[in-house]
């Protein structure tokens, strides 16, 4: 049995990030936000994030914290109950098949990501579903 550490931040350095500006991280953050919860993630939820330091890993942070989940460092899903995780197709075939992985590189996923709305995330978008 391995053990891996798990690493929780709920927080970004908008410095370390090669963005020109606030606003499109925030907009690139909405639209990345909206696909994690359309895979399920909320509130409080684990998302795992596989991602080299990047423009696209300070993205998945922001849009991890922006809807209340917990980002977690790498693939810890023996250790904890992550259902869905961001990373890269470089990186999947290295991870765990129990999480549902949002490949930030894939045609399907760019395509999804370019149709979804970059607006403010709502409260009402961030409503568990009754």
């Amino acid at each position: 049995m391995t053990t891996t550490t798990i690493q929780t931040q709920t927080t970004f350095d908008l410095a370390a990030a090669d963005v020109a500006l606030p606003l499109e991280l925030e907009l690139w953050s909405n639209r990345l936000a909206r696909l994690l919860m359309s895979l399920g993630a909320r509130d409080g939820a684990s998302v795992a994030m596989a991602l080299a330091v990047s423009v696209e890993s300070v993205v998945a942070r922001a849009a991890i914290t922006k809807i209340g989940a917990i980002v977690v460092q790498g693939d810890a899903a023996a250790d904890a109950p992550i259902k869905i995780g961001v990373t890269t197709k470089a990186r999947r075939a290295t991870l765990s098949n129990d999480v549902d992985w949002l490949l930030l590189d894939d045609l399907s996923t760019v395509r999804r990501y370019m149709t979804t709305s970059d607006a403010p995330v709502t409260i009402n978008e961030l409503a568990p579903a009754a």
